[in-house]
């Protein structure tokens, strides 16, 4: 009888962890990646059967989808969460033969990065809300820093990948295979800025994300991977979602920490 009532109890802090709205978010969602499923079947490719690749992108979008809700609530786990991600989207692209920037992305800075972040995380949570983790604002010298690296970063690697990578059936011609190798370039650049900015916690990584969104939209449509545009739509509810809780969050501590110290002057003064 204890362990129904633990049972209960537990499935009952998960279901009221989700606000009403991230809950509608997350399965309005998942069922729109279901529905394409049906409505946008991947034929065979390479090789491999349709039917194999289609759940291996339902179970990316699904997972993905958890990962960065629980992100935009300063939750340690969408870090664990992402390993799933990370093996699954290596599968998908090894079967594809494409997107060889992002993939080495995955291999060698998003596998190790997801693990170190889960860890560093879990050494900053919030004192008052033991499943937040404290986050910060990044300063314009950061930014600019940054955006520099993926300019330079995007006609580098872009040019390699167009020029020498390997040729696959996947795109209907050379010219979209082409410009899909810069903007995979740009994206992956994107992707590891904001990688390293979520291991320090800086919001600003939103922005950053919303960039690599915008040009992953892009591809997705030029590769019709239909899809994966119910992922981008709910990356881009999310990005704005939490970089608005982030930043909420950032004022609140700013205004609380003025208020103690100010109340410690008065008290140092008398």
């Amino acid at each position: 009888m204890e362990n129904i009532e633990k049972k209960q109890s537990k499935f009952s802090k998960l279901l009221h962890y989700f606000t009403t709205y991230e809950w509608i978010w997350l399965l309005t969602l998942s069922f729109f990646s279901v529905l394409f499923l049906f409505l946008f079947p991947e034929e065979e490719t390479n090789g491999i059967s349709g039917i194999i690749i289609m759940v291996l992108y339902v179970i990316d979008v699904v997972v993905t989808l958890i990962s960065e809700l629980l992100a935009s609530k300063q939750n340690k786990w969408w870090a664990a969460l992402y390993l799933i991600v990370d093996a699954t989207e290596i599968a998908v692209f090894l079967i594809l033969w494409t997107r060889f920037a992002y993939l080495a992305s995955v291999i060698l800075f998003w596998v190790p990065m997801h693990i170190i972040s889960f860890i560093n995380w879990g050494k900053h949570t919030d004192k008052n809300k033991n499943t937040y983790t404290v986050v910060r604002k990044l300063n314009w010298k950061g930014l600019l820093t940054i955006s520099i690296v993926c300019l330079v970063w995007t006609l580098v690697v872009g040019y390699l990948v167009a020029a020498y990578g390997p040729e696959t059936d996947f795109y209907s011609s050379v010219l979209i295979e082409q410009i899909i190798a810069y903007l995979d370039a740009c994206v992956t650049a994107l992707g590891v800025a904001n990688g390293v900015l979520l291991f320090f916690r800086y919001k600003e990584n939103w922005l950053v994300w919303l960039a690599a969104v915008v040009l992953e939209t892009a591809i997705v449509i030029m590769s019709q991977q239909w899809i994966y545009l119910v992922l981008q739509v709910g990356y881009l509810f999310n990005t704005v979602y939490g970089y608005i809780k982030w930043t909420r969050y950032i004022d609140n501590n700013n205004t609380n920490s003025k208020k103690i110290q100010q109340t410690s002057q008065i008290e140092e003064n008398k």
